[in-house]
C-alpha cells in the first residue's frame, strides 16, 4: 500500500556552501529545495517533480500580467547551484574570454525555503506542507490536506497561491461605475483577494447599492447587488470578468440586469467598469 503526504517544506536538505550574496531589501528569494516521494517508483517520481510543477504557477503568478504581479518575490536556484558554480568556476578559465566572464559570488542567497515529500495509498493522496525561512529554519507557513491520487497534479496551483499569498499578501481599492453615458452608479471599496467573496459599495443620485461578488475562479465569476434610495427598493444580478493590466491595476467589468421592486417594465441592463489598484501603489 502506498501512502501520499505531498509537499514537506522543511530545511532538512543538503546543498552546497557556496558565495552567496543578500536579495535586494524587501524582495523575498525563494528556493525550491528536495522534493521527496515515499512508494512505488511513480509516486517516488511524482515527488521529485512536485516541486517543479510549484515553481511553475508560482512563476507564472508572479508574472507581469500574474494574480501577483506587484509582489517582489523572486525565484533562486538550489537544487542545482552547485553545476551553476561550477560553470562560474569554468568561466574564470583561459578558455573564456574574460569581458563575457560571469562575476563569481553573485547568486543570491535565498531568504525563503520550500521542500516537500508525497506518498499515496488506495488511491488516495495526503499531503503536509511547511515554508521556511532560510538559513535560521523558522515555519513561516504550513499546509496539509488529502485529495485522491488522480488530483494530486491539480494541487500545484493552489498550493503555490497559498505560498504567495503568505508572502505578498493581495489587496486592491476599487473605484470606478457605469460606462456608456446617462445616470448611473460610482462604485468603491477594497478586495482582499478575487478568489474569495468581497463587496463593493454603489452610490447614484438618491441612493445607494452594495454588490456582492462570487468568484468562480481568480479572473471571472457572478454578482449581484441591491440598491434603495428615493423611496424604492430593488435588486440585480449578472456577471463579471476580472482581468489583470500590464501597469500593475486590474479591470473588473460586470454587466448586471437589475429591477425596481413592484414596478413594471423596470428592468434595466447596464455595464459597469471598476479599476483595482494594488494597495501598495
Amino acid at each position: 500500500m502506498v501512502r501520499l503526504s505531498v509537499l514537506v517544506l522543511s530545511l532538512s536538505i543538503a546543498a552546497p556552501v557556496l558565495a552567496q550574496v543578500p536579495a535586494p531589501e524587501g524582495t523575498p528569494a525563494i528556493a525550491i529545495g528536495e522534493f521527496t516521494g515515499t512508494g512505488d517508483a511513480e509516486t517516488q517520481a511524482l515527488g521529485a517533480g512536485f516541486g517543479d510543477l510549484i515553481l511553475t504557477d508560482a512563476v507564472q503568478m508572479l508574472d507581469a500580467n500574474g494574480a501577483f504581479a506587484d509582489c517582489p518575490a523572486i525565484f533562486v536556484e538550489w537544487n542545482r547551484r552547485k553545476d551553476l558554480q561550477a560553470e562560474i568556476d569554468l568561466q574564470q578559465s583561459e578558455a573564456f574570454d574574460p569581458a563575457s566572464r560571469v562575476t563569481p559570488g553573485q547568486l543570491i542567497d535565498p531568504s525563503i525555503m520550500i521542500t516537500g515529500a508525497t506518498s499515496i495509498e488506495g488511491g488516495q493522496a495526503s499531503y503536509v506542507v511547511e515554508m521556511r525561512s532560510h538559513p535560521d529554519g523558522q515555519v513561516i507557513k504550513s499546509i496539509s490536506g488529502t485529495a485522491a491520487e488522480a488530483a494530486v497534479l491539480d494541487l500545484g496551483p493552489e498550493i503555490a497561491r497559498q505560498l504567495l499569498d503568505t508572502l505578498c499578501p493581495k489587496g486592491w481599492t476599487a473605484k470606478g461605475g457605469t460606462v456608456g453615458g446617462g445616470p448611473g452608479v460610482d462604485i468603491t471599496g477594497s478586495v482582499a483577494a478575487l478568489d474569495a467573496p468581497f463587496e463593493l459599495n454603489g452610490t447614484f443620485q438618491g441612493g445607494t447599492a452594495l454588490f456582492s461578488y462570487s468568484p468562480t475562479d481568480m479572473a471571472s465569476g457572478s454578482v449581484s447587488y441591491t440598491f434603495s434610495g428615493s423611496g424604492v427598493t430593488g435588486t440585480g444580478t449578472g456577471s463579471y470578468t476580472a482581468a489583470p493590466q500590464p501597469d500593475g491595476t486590474v479591470r473588473l467589468e460586470q454587466t448586471t440586469t437589475g429591477c425596481v421592486d413592484g414596478i413594471a417594465n423596470s428592468c434595466r441592463t447596464v455595464t459597469d467598469v471598476v479599476t483595482l489598484t494594488p494597495a501598495s501603489q
